[in-house]
């Protein structure tokens, strides 16, 4: 999944910030700007302070977030995006993340090779909660510039498009010089 975070104006002539995040069904090797749910940021930045919302209400929430309407549902990893304060986030699951991520001790062979650069997340199915404890990890680790999440995946973040995906390269041009 890939995001970027803009201000637009909204039907009132308003300016709102506008989260653009890869549609639900959508592939990102063919997607055009039709394939990118937009939500208002206003509306999700404070759900980082809930305690909990299950699934259903938070497609419910998101639902009553869009931007535009005339766009594809959202993925269940939306806030994850809203909740990583930078311009551009990239969610990716390369398979050198994976095979670190699914190993016994992953969790320790990720922090020798990142250190203080790398929040960890335990495994737990994509969603609210999972979103909520990547967005604090990155909010309380200024030196964070990656998140693992353990059996799942990578996130990173940049000012422009082109930083975060260079960034995913890098994590992974590390992962092939480490010998961990």
């Amino acid at each position: 999944n890939t995001s970027a975070k803009t201000i637009e104006r909204d039907h009132a002539d308003r300016e709102v910030q506008v989260l653009w995040v890869k549609g639900s069904g959508s592939d990102v090797a063919t997607i055009g700007e039709g394939g990118f749910a937009a939500l208002r940021m206003p509306d999700m930045l404070p759900l980082i302070n809930r305690a909990a919302m299950s699934d259903e209400e938070m497609v419910a929430y998101l639902n009553r977030s869009v931007f535009l309407q005339d766009r594809p549902r959202q993925s269940i990893e939306t806030l994850l995006h809203a909740f990583i304060p930078a311009p551009h986030v990239d969610h990716t699951h390369p398979d050198a993340v994976i095979s670190l991520a699914c190993a016994a001790d992953g969790r320790a062979l990720c922090e020798r090779l990142w250190g203080q650069r790398m929040v960890w997340v335990d495994y737990i199915r994509p969603g609210f909660t999972l979103s909520k404890q990547i967005g604090e990890g990155v909010r309380t680790n200024p030196q964070a510039d990656l998140v693992v999440m353990g059996k799942h995946g990578l996130t990173v973040w940049g000012n422009t498009s082109h930083e975060s995906y260079t960034h995913t390269i890098n994590v992974l041009n590390e992962i092939g010089r480490a010998h961990v």
